[in-house]
């Protein structure tokens, strides 16, 4: 009776125990868990620069049609707020550049000052990393003129629409780095005896801080 007694207290002991173990193990676990997942919400600042590759289609009253290509480097900053539900991140973000994009091709030249947007971002979170796409209004301002309207520069204020695609990164739990491409159509604007219809591309690398 004693031997059965001792066999029992001990299989006791040991169920306890292993039932204390696995139940360690899941805090544990669910720790790591709740530690490893990134929170995108909040305000972020950041710098950008790149590079831009836009198209000027000039149509001139008199019947000439031609395309001026013009490329350049572009540095800014951008701002904006991401709301984070389980993996899924939304947010708002608006960004202004300064602009070396330009062309002069002998017969059209298009000289892109600055660019600016306001868009809207959603993307999908793999903790540390988002995958987003953004969309919203755009506008520029350039000086744009063509050799058959000799002497004339047209200072032009563009306005359209933008659309892109990015990847982002958290290194730390503040500081953010993102690589991003965006196509822009500004549409078109008269110009002297005639219009200029611009579209743009470009890539960018950026570097930010969330508060």
């Amino acid at each position: 009776m004693l031997s059965l007694r001792k066999t029992a207290l001990t299989t006791a002991i040991l169920l306890a125990w292993g039932g204390y173990a696995i139940a360690a193990d899941a805090v544990v676990e669910e720790a790591v868990i709740v530690e490893t997942a990134y929170d995108w919400s909040g305000v972020y600042l950041g710098l950008q620069g790149g590079y831009g590759w836009a198209d000027a289609d000039f149509s001139i009253d008199n019947g000439a049609e031609f395309t001026v290509d013009a490329d350049g480097p572009f540095v800014g900053g951008y701002a904006g707020y991401n709301f984070q539900w389980d993996r899924f991140v939304a947010g708002i973000e608006g960004d202004i550049n300064a602009s070396w994009i330009d062309e002069d091709d002998g017969v059209g030249d298009i000289d892109i000052d600055w660019f600016a947007s306001i868009r809207g971002r959603v993307g999908y979170a793999w903790d540390r990393t988002l995958f987003f796409g953004t969309a919203g209004w755009a506008f520029a301002h350039a000086d744009a003129s063509a050799v058959v309207v000799a002497g004339i520069d047209n200072d032009l204020d563009f306005d359209g629409w933008t659309a892109g695609l990015g990847i982002e990164h958290a290194f730390t739990d503040n500081w953010l780095a993102r690589a991003e491409y965006r196509h822009y159509d500004f549409g078109s604007e008269d110009i002297l005896r005639g219009e200029v219809d611009l579209d743009m591309d470009t890539v960018s690398v950026g570097i930010a801080y969330k508060f």
